[in-house]
């Protein structure tokens, strides 16, 4: 491929660079516009807005940038996790003048005093997480139950107000405790894309530190892709808690729900969402090609007469998760904990589980379940697998639909 740079503008670590980069990309139109931008940022002025779109001037910015010292793996990820962590502000933005936003609280996500209490064994419980400086890597951690599954994300006045029917009382077969338990789970999604978001666009400030023009524009390139998808994501899950806040007055009838009984506490609690890519058969029913959104369901853990249970729902409008659940719930109680406990463990991080049943397990299945966690996710499809829910001794008592 020929490229029109001026000698002088190329120096052998940037031609080096500039082969390894166009070499990674797919087809040759990629090459031609990646060089043709490219060729767009040598002629930037100093004064001129950053290429990068970070909103500073060229010189304020990348011009720079190839002398910066780089970050390492570790130090990077921290970044992005405290980045992540300083997301803080109440998301009953449907009531906005009746919140403290000077009081956001470190709200549950999962009942504290009923399931995480009596999960935990000396104060602690475990948790799958990502593995601070392995980007690969999971592992276990032991969170202290009054501090396990907590999010900044309500003011204390409405962490208090909107959830007292599934934390003050007993969790019932009511519209109230569904949108209560399922408007949490949806809005700690929200939580959650809104922080991704804050982190990878703290990147743009140093992932390319001390790399030569042509990586530093390839990463931003891929900094800028990941943020326009994690933008979408978060236009989807909005539409779901918009929705949510329109029915928070009267949501009889207007959500479909499950309560997913057990005899005994819960050994799996999980609050979140979930956006399944493909149909219990194997085929693909969203993402990609098939559709230009995502429909999600959410999950919760409460504890229902005396014992542990998940609450799982969906907005009927969302017929694509409606469909998936009513495919899923007329399987055998069996096959629903099979794929409930292979999709928990491998689609959701906000998991808890006793530590004493993780310390019981042997080293392949411990190896097994850190892989899960790390490899699958929504986009996977689900093919009848028995691991994990072989290794978790529960089975589920009844489910109970919504009235």
């Amino acid at each position: 491929m020929s490229i029109a740079f001026r000698d002088g503008f190329m120096d052998q670590a940037f031609k080096l660079a500039l082969r390894d980069v166009l070499s990674s990309l797919a087809t040759q139109d990629e090459r031609i516009e990646f060089t043709q931008k490219l060729i767009a940022i040598m002629r930037l002025g100093d004064d001129q807005p950053c290429w990068c779109q970070s909103g500073k001037l060229h010189k304020d910015c990348h011009k720079k940038r190839e002398s910066a010292a780089k970050f390492n793996q570790g130090h990077e990820i921290g970044i992005r996790i405290r980045t992540f962590k300083k997301k803080s502000f109440c998301s009953a933005s449907f009531d906005s003048e009746n919140c403290e936003q000077g009081n956001i609280v470190e709200a549950h996500t999962i009942q504290n005093n009923g399931v995480l209490s009596l999960m935990a064994e000396d104060g602690h419980v475990g948790s799958l997480y990502q593995q601070v400086g392995d980007l690969s890597g999971v592992r276990v951690k032991r969170g202290v139950a009054s501090s396990a599954s907590i999010f900044r994300g309500f003011c204390g006045k409405h962490d208090k107000q909107l959830f007292k029917c599934i934390e003050d009382a007993p969790v019932a077969l009511t519209a109230e405790c569904l949108w209560a338990s399922s408007y949490r789970a949806v809005c700690h999604e929200h939580y959650q894309k809104m922080a991704a978001i804050q982190g990878t666009l703290a990147q743009r400030d140093f992932a390319d530190n001390g790399y030569s023009l042509p990586w530093q524009f390839y990463i931003q390139r891929n900094i800028q892709h990941t943020l326009e998808q994690q933008k979408l994501g978060l236009m989807f899950i909005k539409r779901i808690k918009d929705r949510f806040e329109e029915i928070v007055k009267q949501p009889e009838g207007k959500l479909l729900g499950w309560m997913v009984t057990f005899d005994g506490p819960p050994l799996l609690a999980v609050s979140g969402t979930f956006s399944p890519f493909y149909s219990l058969n194997g085929e693909q029913i969203q993402g990609g090609r098939v559709t230009c959104h995502l429909e999600h369901f959410s999950i919760s853990t409460v504890m229902y007469e005396g014992n542990g249970a998940w609450i799982i729902s969906c907005l009927p409008e969302q017929t694509i998760a409606a469909e998936f659940l009513a495919q899923l719930f007329s399987r055998s109680l069996q096959d629903i904990m099979a794929f409930f406990c292979w999709a928990i463990l491998g689609w959701n991080e906000n998991v808890y589980f006793p530590l004493s049943w993780w310390h019981a397990l042997s080293e392949d299945h411990q190896n097994a379940l850190l892989t899960l966690a790390q490899d699958v996710n929504c986009a996977v499809p689900y093919e009848n697998q028995i691991f994990p829910a072989n290794i978790i001794p529960q089975k589920i008592n009844q489910i109970l639909p919504f009235p």
